[in-house]
């Protein structure tokens, strides 16, 4: 007996809060600075906003959901109708369960061994985790500065489009259009400037961008001196790292192609020029019209008539010559017409008139 495929796709939620997505992930290989070794997310079903809290263990999730729980709360004057989690044991225990209860919270577990029902969590932490492998592959910062890159991801992640909303989270959670002008790239070279310096000591000092913390803008920073974080509120972000490879630059037209090209029209009317010198070197093959006309440029023409009149004279007991018979200038450029003097084999006395 085989497992039937998922095909099941549940309800959206019609305003916020209705739906609550949450999953816990970890351990990580690295512990975070401050010892953090899980992390948390919350997300809404209807506007796809999402909440992250890093944990050092698994337990800390009943506080994490009362925190998240008691902010949203009171900024949408809503309250959380349900919970959808899988059966981790985080969310069966016996105080998560009384606190859903308490608060009129519908919890709503996923089958054993289905995370496809809880797919709307499983799908941010990997995304949040892919962008974070991105950050950190672009900087110098040690891998503890992890949990710092997944704060960035979540919240750049609620200001960009999203497939599941029409707007951005941020604008559906908030109401307002997210600004994007303080944002700046993770890992990149920042200058904070001293509250107070000297006349001869530097103005700024040369940190690191790693973050955006809730309280304070634009910043958070490292400084690399004295192996310390903290929140700044003049950051001036400067280039990425020097070491980060930029992509190749676009390789050159191609400045011989339009040459090439000439060279194969050139070959081409060598071909039939020799073709033609051949017809004209057997008896009875009937010769182009003196009315047809090639339509070409003069310097071309030029060099089609002197290999004609080699190809000509190589033919033995005929006296013959191209010339020019008129030239007709139009929109399109100079049509010249060319044709042979009345050439005679002298063994049989026949006339022929060759035009090319």
């Amino acid at each position: 007996m085989t497992k039937a495929p998922f095909s099941g796709k549940g309800e959206r939620a019609s305003d916020l809060l209705g739906l609550i997505h949450s999953d816990v992930c970890g351990p990580m290989n690295t512990q975070a600075r401050a010892g953090y070794q899980y992390f948390i997310t919350f997300t809404d079903d209807f506007s796809r906003y999402g909440y992250i809290y890093l944990m050092r263990h698994k337990s800390e999730a009943l506080e994490r959901f009362k925190e998240f729980k008691n902010e949203v709360q009171n900024q949408h004057g809503k309250s959380i109708k349900a919970l959808r989690s899988d059966r981790g044991g985080e969310y069966l225990s016996q105080d998560f369960d009384e606190l859903l209860k308490g608060c009129g919270i519908v919890s709503q577990l996923t089958p054993p061994d289905t995370p496809q029902w809880n797919g709307v969590s499983e799908r941010r932490n990997r995304t949040l985790l892919d962008m974070v492998r991105s950050m950190m592959s672009h900087t110098d910062l040690p891998t503890s500065f992890w949990g710092y890159a997944l704060e960035t991801a979540a919240f750049t992640l609620n200001r960009v489009p999203s497939k599941s909303v029409q707007k951005t989270p941020h604008e559906m959670w908030t109401g307002r259009r997210p600004n994007m002008s303080f944002m700046k790239i993770w890992g990149c070279k920042a200058y904070v400037k001293h509250q107070m310096s000297t006349k001869l000591e530097p103005k700024s000092e040369k940190c690191t961008f790693v973050g955006y913390p809730k309280e304070t803008k634009p910043g958070l920073v490292y400084a690399t001196k004295t192996h310390e974080q903290r929140d700044e509120p003049d950051v001036i972000a400067g280039d990425v790292d020097s070491e980060t490879e930029l992509p190749p630059p676009p390789p050159p037209p191609d400045r011989t192609a339009p040459a090439r090209a000439a060279r194969a029209h050139l070959s081409k009317s060598a071909s039939r020029n020799v073709a033609v010198g051949k017809g004209l070197a057997r008896k009875g093959i009937k010769t182009r019209s003196k009315d047809d006309q090639i339509q070409t440029k003069p310097a071309l023409v030029d060099w089609m008539v002197c290999m004609n009149n080699k190809l000509l004279s190589a033919i033995p007991g005929q006296d013959k010559e191209l010339a020019r018979v008129s030239d007709t200038k139009n929109d399109s450029g100079v049509e010249v017409q060319w044709r042979a003097n009345q050439a005679f084999d002298r063994s049989s006395e026949t006339p022929t008139q060759p035009v090319v």
